[in-house]
């Protein structure tokens, strides 16, 4: 027989093997013991949990020759046939494949036939969530009423997507997330009985990402044997996954705290070289920045620290250097972009405009960063505050103050959308010494409709996210300020998508910027923008 992997070698065969899902398991017993079987149950829960070894085990039960029983025995034709999954009267339904009205309009001709082999017949629809609505309602009335030879099992990822009258029909179970420690108990025995070592390191490593799922932990660890040959430690961990390594973010949040632009995309741009997802880099980082604020607030969890002592002292200096506002505040910014970038064409892009953002709230203390790049200097110097860990101008409002540009020739007269896009580089260099960020989502847009007090800026279908940035209300307010300032006109700023969008109207130095190809980041268009600019 051919290599079986781990995870089906390890299926649970009786329910004392279910890990973790005890108040399920318990109950299942004591019904089949009082004899009080229902006609369906419907297990829910993440995936991973043990829903559809459950669900076997139970058609197991009974079925088995020697029941109905909690025990079943594991060795009669009937178990064995069941753990072969060649019992005819155990059917399992994949509503994924199988949804549909004339799937479901089959499964009722079937039902009416009475078990072979078995005492009862077993449906087990998994991600029963997946059928259409008319399946659901070709289902409903033998769901309700079916014949006392049939059980039906349905199992789902997603309860909430069920309608209310399937779900008042079925006994549910609400299947758990498995702890890590109970996870971790597990992987070691099964290491130990395959004879192979696996690092504590790459232990939690292995636990953490399985993030509950004990299917996924013993797949992962299958792979990282494979890869090993034997023997499992981080490194390998890391090679196979695609991971970040712990002290690659502490270095990333340190060049955040420094003020170090060069150094966080050096890093970013290792990453993506790596192979690695931009969901997985800011997972990673919210944890980090997660387990600082827990330092801050003497909170004490298991997945509070993770890892060697070193780790433990990184987040421990960081935290010195962070206020707990900052850190909320930049994991707030992390969630948010984390949440938009599956749908990004170029998640690559709204990553690095998150990490200037990250750059300016460390830089400000959280406040907002003046760049006043050739404004006038009096009297006084300016104080750099260091105590925080963080890079912090204090200067009187009275010593520096910004400077718009003077009013150009070109500008006097009615103001026109020609005018704007002749003058739109130099107006984004205005935006660049006060707003620096919001800057850099104008860097892809192009000035596209002038009309009574309305100006539409347009972004092409791959420039989502920076169309959104624009519309938040603090980045649409500083670009109405600056318009009104460097145009002398009061406008209200609009942005749209344009499918058909061209660079047509701009200035020749811009037309780089309308480039969308993969390749190309964001400190490319940055450096195209501003040649020999300090902040880049």
């Amino acid at each position: 027989m051919g290599y079986i992997s781990l995870y089906r070698k390890y299926r649970s065969q009786n329910f004392e093997e279910i890990v973790g899902q005890g108040h399920i398991t318990t109950t299942l017993k004591n019904t089949i013991s009082a004899g009080r079987i229902a006609h369906a149950y419907l297990f829910s829960g993440p995936r991973g949990t043990g829903k559809t070894s459950t669900a076997r085990i139970f058609a197991k039960a009974l079925n088995c020759e020697n029941g109905p029983t909690p025990a079943p025995c594991n060795q009669c034709a009937n178990c064995i046939a069941i753990a072969k999954d060649t019992l005819f009267d155990v059917v399992e339904i994949d509503a994924a494949s199988n949804r549909g009205i004339d799937d479901i309009r089959d499964l009722r001709e079937k039902v009416r036939v009475p078990p072979v082999q078995g005492r009862y017949k077993v449906y087990i629809i998994d991600e029963s969530h997946m059928l259409t609505r008319e399946a659901f309602n070709a289902l409903l009335k033998t769901l309700e009423e079916p014949p006392p030879h049939v059980i039906f099992i349905l199992a789902t990822t997603e309860r909430h997507k069920l309608p209310q009258t399937i779900l008042s029909r079925c006994q549910g179970f609400e299947f758990r997330r498995i702890p890590p420690t109970v996870i971790r108990e597990h992987l070691e025995k099964i290491a130990k009985k395959e004879k192979f070592k696996v690092d504590n390191d790459a232990m939690d490593t292995i636990v953490a990402t399985a993030d509950g799922s004990l299917r996924d932990a013993i797949s992962v660890l299958d792979q990282l044997v494979s890869y090993s040959g034997g023997d499992v430690t981080l490194r390998h961990v890391h090679d196979v996954l695609g991971m970040i390594e712990s002290n690659e973010i502490v270095e990333f949040v340190d060049a955040l705290l420094s003020a170090g632009a060069g150094r966080c995309f050096e890093l970013l741009e290792q990453f993506f070289n790596e192979g690695k997802s931009a969901a997985r880099f800011l997972q990673l980082l919210l944890e980090h920045l997660r387990d600082i604020y827990f330092m801050h607030a003497g909170i004490k969890q298991e997945t509070a620290v993770r890892g060697e002592t070193k780790d433990k002292s990184s987040i421990e200096r960081q935290a010195g250097k962070m206020s707990a506002s900052l850190v909320a505040k930049m994991m707030d910014e992390i969630g948010r972009v984390e949440d938009r970038i599956r749908w990004e064409t170029y998640p690559r892009i709204a990553v690095e405009v998150m990490i200037i953002k990250l750059l300016d709230m460390a830089g400000a203390g959280c406040g907002e960063r003046h760049y006043d790049s050739g404004a006038e200097e009096t009297e006084g110097a300016e104080e750099i505050v260091r105590g925080s860990g963080a890079r912090r101008a204090t200067v009187a409002e009275d010593k520096r103050r910004y400077k718009p540009a003077e009013a150009l020739p070109e500008l006097e007269g009615e103001l026109t959308i020609e005018k704007v896009k002749l003058h739109w580089n130099a107006f984004i260099q205005e935006m660049k010494k006060k707003y620096l960020p919001t800057s850099f989502i104008l860097l892809t847009s192009t000035p596209y409709e002038l009309e009574n007090d309305t100006f539409v800026v347009a972004y092409d279908s791959t420039q989502q996210f920076n169309k959104e940035q624009l519309q938040e209300q603090g980045n649409t307010q500083k670009v109405e300020e600056m318009l009104e300032k460097y145009f002398g006109r009061r406008l209200r700023l609009k942005a749209r998508i344009v499918k058909t969008l061209t660079v047509e109207g701009r200035a020749p130095a811009a037309q780089p910027l309308a480039r969308t190809k993969e390749s190309t980041s964001l400190l490319d268009m940055l450096q195209e923008a501003f040649p020999g600019s300090e902040e880049i």
